[in-house]
């Protein structure tokens, strides 16, 4: 059985909650309103949708959802009956059960990829065929120079006409330009939230957003809602830093990749048992963008490239190094937590690579826990938490 979500007096954890179930509600609710709904692969730009008045809808990222609710196996387990096998990725396979189930938003389109999941890409192809709709495949080039940017301005540009054609909708550069120049302003924002997280102590817990910081500039970037919601964390860390209503800070904790989202109680342990907060997670943080709404397009391309895709190991590993030494730097990490999830090869295979560099670069231990994304079958919470325990007896 999934672990309870954690239950913290937190207004940003509030607001947070809000936020996801508004966002998912109007995907189910789109229909309802005349709007189209679009199945994206996890991190492909929402701006591509609010552009054309569209609403996205992330399987995967809902089957997350579905995960926090103690909700997900049903899925999980239609897909594995229809064939996915149970080593596959519990993310994978929610977004198969959902499009299984039928109990879904139906999709007018998709658009998938490849970084960093090959099954990821797959179950997308299944859900336009489940559906029969129109899929377009956005080819996501392996590293971040100028000329990887040009590239995939291309690709979306191209996937851009292939939604208004595929809706009869007209595409507005200017209305494009609007949706940028708030996606510029919620980086900007999320930037803020990250600075002022590197503050000691830092005044945000993970465990408000669910270890998800990235949520709103990856799934609401070009909406309002995002750049309102980073500036109520902002003021709400500024606040706290003022009035000295800051949680206690013992250990500064990098989290890495990903958050299991059946399997929350974990983060309870850390910051509220061990006084040992997670000041940042590595699929959080993002450099500074240079993005400009004159340019919008390309400045989309850089957006995707640049924010969340290197911090999960897209590309050469170099890439994902050089971010975790800018992390560590930066946030003056003390220990690092690795959550190598069962069904991801690119998670799993970067393990040793990732902690001999933090051993011999910075002397900084790492946590290996072994575990499930979203299965809360496959989490052996008794086994992790004597783990966690071994590890902060060896820091004491």
């Amino acid at each position: 059985m999934a672990a309870a979500i954690p239950q913290i007096d937190s207004v940003v954890q509030k607001r947070y909650m809000e936020l996801v179930a508004n966002f998912f509600k109007s995907a189910f609710d789109a229909r309802n309103v005349g709007k189209k709904v679009v199945w994206m692969a996890y991190f492909l730009p929402s701006e591509l949708c609010y552009t054309l008045d569209a609403v996205p809808f992330y399987p995967e990222i809902y089957g997350g959802v579905c995960a926090r609710m103690g909700i997900v196996l049903k899925y999980i387990e239609a897909a594995e009956s229809f064939g996915y096998p149970r080593e596959l990725c519990s993310a994978t396979k929610s977004a198969a059960g959902l499009a299984l189930s039928g109990e879904a938003p139906p999709p007018d389109a998709v658009l998938s990829t490849q970084p960093v999941c090959d099954g990821g890409m797959k179950v997308h192809e299944f859900v336009a065929v489940r559906y029969k709709c129109p899929h377009f495949f956005i080819d996501m080039p392996y590293s971040t120079d100028a000329r990887a940017v040009e590239y995939l301005k291309g690709e979306l540009e191209e996937a851009l006409k292939f939604l208004a054609e595929s809706f009869g909708a007209e595409l507005s550069e200017e209305r494009l330009k609007e949706v940028m120049e708030l996606s510029k302003r919620a980086e900007e924002l999320h930037l803020e939230v990250n600075e002022l997280r590197r503050k000691k102590p830092s005044p945000l817990l993970s465990i408000e957003l669910f270890g998800q910081y990235f949520f709103p500039c990856s799934f609401l970037g070009g909406t309002q809602a995002a750049v309102d919601f980073y500036a109520f964390v902002a003021e709400e860390a500024r606040r706290r830093l003022r009035e000295g209503d800051v949680p206690e800070e013992k250990y500064r904790i990098l989290w890495s990749p990903l958050v299991p989202q059946s399997f929350l109680s974990i983060l309870q342990w850390l910051e509220l048992e061990y006084k040992a907060k997670i000041v940042m997670e590595m699929v959080g943080y993002a450099p500074k963008i240079e993005m400009d709404a004159a340019e919008p397009l390309e400045s989309l391309a850089r957006k995707t490239l640049e924010a969340r895709f290197p911090s999960l190991g897209n590309g050469p590993g170099v890439f994902n190094l050089d971010r975790y030494r800018k992390v560590v730097k930066d946030y003056d990490i003390d220990a690092v937590i690795y959550f190598a999830h069962w069904g991801c090869r690119t998670i799993c295979s970067a393990v040793k690579m990732v902690k001999d560099m933090l051993r011999e670069e910075f002397d900084i231990p790492m946590l290996v826990l072994d575990g499930d994304i979203f299965d809360p079958r496959n989490n052996p919470v008794e086994q992790a938490r004597a783990r966690v325990e071994e590890f902060f007896e060896m820091l004491e």
